[in-house]
């Protein structure tokens, strides 16, 4: 078992770095193909990682979290910052994730309004940034699709047959706050075994509509 274990974490912690130049989607299918106007919603999520199978350093950990996010959608410029380091550079027990985000949400009046209501600590740095204004810059519309995003573990790829238990605490504790649907579950995490098509995971996010 020990040898299983040094196994999954080799090759979690090198595909790690494979998967941050990996494409940013998986092969999905547009949910509804009808635009709605959309806005960026950053949100600020953090969840410990409890995994028994495959063990990250910090490092490996940061990168993991990131290209699933680029998976998602999610803005560039988001953040990943991941503690609980006692052990670093070599795998981590249980480190903590931290993730700044923002991924697209449908333009209602209501989060309009919320988006829309004055913070003076934004407001200043906008003006020291010579950007437009705070609440004009978060009130952007823009229009979007819904797209489905797939999880299926592979060898190789964002998301690999020993991240099941990454993924698994992500859809419970993460996908929804930041705004991304889980429409479809069969996870089947064995921890301490790393099994073929134990990871099984459809959500569905808001995807900018590309200007033609």
């Amino acid at each position: 078992m020990n040898s299983l274990r040094t196994l999954v974490v080799t090759a979690s912690l090198l595909l790690a770095h494979v998967a941050a130049g990996a494409p940013a989607t998986q092969p999905g299918a547009a949910a509804d193909a009808t635009p709605v106007m959309a806005v960026w919603v950053e949100k600020e999520v953090d969840f410990p990682y409890r995994g028994l199978t495959a063990y990250y350093t910090c490092d490996g950990l940061r990168l993991k979290v990131g290209s699933i996010l680029k998976m998602i959608g999610a803005r560039p410029g988001y953040k990943v910052d991941v503690r609980m380091c006692p052990n670093y550079p070599q795998p981590e027990v249980m480190p903590w994730v931290y993730i700044t985000a923002a991924l697209p949400q449908p333009a209602t009046p209501e989060l309009l309004a919320e988006l829309a209501k004055p913070d003076g600590r934004k407001e200043l740095t906008s003006r020291v940034q010579g950007k437009p204004a705070a609440a004009q810059e978060a009130t952007a519309q823009f229009p979007a699709r819904w797209q489905q995003v797939e999880f299926r573990g592979t060898q190789t790829g964002p998301v690999q047959l020993g991240d099941c238990e990454l993924v698994e605490e992500m859809a419970e504790t993460a996908f929804a706050p930041l705004g991304a649907k889980v429409v479809a579950s069969q996870m089947a995490c064995v921890p301490k075994q790393v099994t073929p098509g134990s990871i099984r995971l459809t959500l569905e996010v808001l995807e900018p509509v590309t200007q033609q």
